[in-house]
């Protein structure tokens, strides 16, 4: 092997962990529902008050899903806010 292919294989070896942390960081962290829940109460607050509950539970489900949260997550969380703001 030569120089050239030598750096360039290194280059390439640390430029992939990079790309692959920034990634990682921008996921929620596992069992991090507390900032789910905290979000879609700030969303429900600023949404009309006429605005469907079908309407509503899709966009805010969608958004999560947007910012990296699990479906599973997502429709609990929405799931348990929608029903706490029914009471």
């Amino acid at each position: 092997m030569d120089s050239g292919e030598l750096a360039g294989e290194t280059g390439s070896d640390t430029a992939e962990p990079d790309a692959t942390a920034g990634y990682a960081s921008r996921r929620p962290a596992p069992g991090d529902e507390q900032a789910a829940i905290d979000l879609v109460r700030r969303k429900l607050r600023a949404m009309p008050a006429d605005l469907d509950r079908t309407k509503a539970a899709r966009r805010l489900v969608d958004m999560l899903a947007r910012r990296g949260y699990s479906s599973s997550t997502a429709f609990a969380v929405v799931k348990a806010e929608l029903s706490q703001t029914d009471r």
